[in-house]
């Protein structure tokens, strides 16, 4: 994977900050239901002390999003207890929607904090032009068509298929899998059945990569038709280094609305500016671009 070219020349207080992994402090089984754990937080992992981010978001990681985990609630910052080896403890309750118990290791990432706060979202004409031009992103979708742009983000049409988790004792372990997509596609996801009704599913959008310098920050509302259909799980954070496949959008929902008809599943994301593009200066005037919204 390419990394992404650090920020030259930028206004701190208008970049998107992002942390690395943090971990559980031992390995857990995490059951379906609520799973109340500990957390181990290195120094990098954490907001700087000396910054302005006050409300840091969390990105459970794919691997465990898909496994299940849907939902990470962490408790305040202000409460971690400082331990001899320079990291941080912490607790946290972990939510499960799959249908199988996940086993969480304290070798493998589980989430990582990020900030937005001061960061510069695309918007209005200049969004829509980064998006159209493939500067912002690229994808195999087509626009108007896959991939509609609003004012302030993009609506990305999901796939008809939809997969789940079946039922089962065995605990789901993809700690440590180089290719867990692989193993959930092969060994633990299945196609949903007609008629079926999951709690928990799993739809795949057009394969989209964001360029270097820019994330993608999933809305936690899933639409079906033109209202709600579940909340996509606690996993909403795309960086540039992501490699170039569809998203795959984890999703509580009810059963009353996961089969309508059938109408389209949506997801929005909005595309947050790392830093300054090299291609900034081929933007036109604002004023030339014609947007056209969803």
């Amino acid at each position: 994977m390419a990394e992404t070219e650090p920020c030259k020349e930028t206004t701190p207080h208008r970049e998107i900050w992002v942390g690395k992994d943090f971990c559980p402090a031992r390995d857990y089984i995490l059951k379906p239901g609520e799973n109340r754990i500990l957390i181990s937080f290195s120094p990098e992992s954490l907001p700087p002390e000396q910054g302005r981010i006050l409300f840091p978001q969390v990105a459970i990681r794919s691997r465990y999003a898909q496994s299940g985990l849907y939902d990470l609630k962490l408790n305040p910052l202000s409460e971690l207890a400082p331990l001899a080896t320079g990291e941080h403890l912490g607790s946290a309750v972990a939510f499960v929607g799959g249908g199988r118990p996940i086993i969480v290791t304290e070798e493998t990432g589980l989430a990582k904090l990020f900030s937005t706060e001061e960061a510069q979202i695309l918007h209005g004409p200049e969004l829509e032009y980064y998006v159209r031009e493939g500067l912002a992103l690229t994808t195999d979708g087509k626009i108007g068509e896959d991939i509609f742009i609003t004012f302030d983000g993009v609506g990305i049409k999901l796939a008809p298929e939809r997969y789940f988790i079946p039922e089962g004792e065995e605990p789901i372990n993809l700690s440590g899998v180089p290719d867990y997509r692989q193993e959930l596609d092969t060994n633990i996801l299945r196609p949903v059945p007609p008629e079926a009704t999951p709690e928990f599913w799993l739809g795949k959008t057009p394969s989209i990569k964001l360029n270097d310098g820019y994330y993608g920050l999933l809305h936690q509302t899933v639409i079906i038709g033109d209202r709600p259909s579940g909340q996509q799980a606690r996993s909403c954070l795309l960086e540039p280094e992501s490699p170039f496949w569809p998203i795959r959008v984890e999703t509580v929902t009810k059963g009353a609305t996961f089969n309508s008809h059938g109408q389209e599943h949506w997801i929005k994301m909005r595309i947050v500016r790392g830093c300054p593009s090299s291609r900034d200066s081929e933007l036109p005037q604002l004023s030339d671009l014609r947007p056209v919204y969803l």
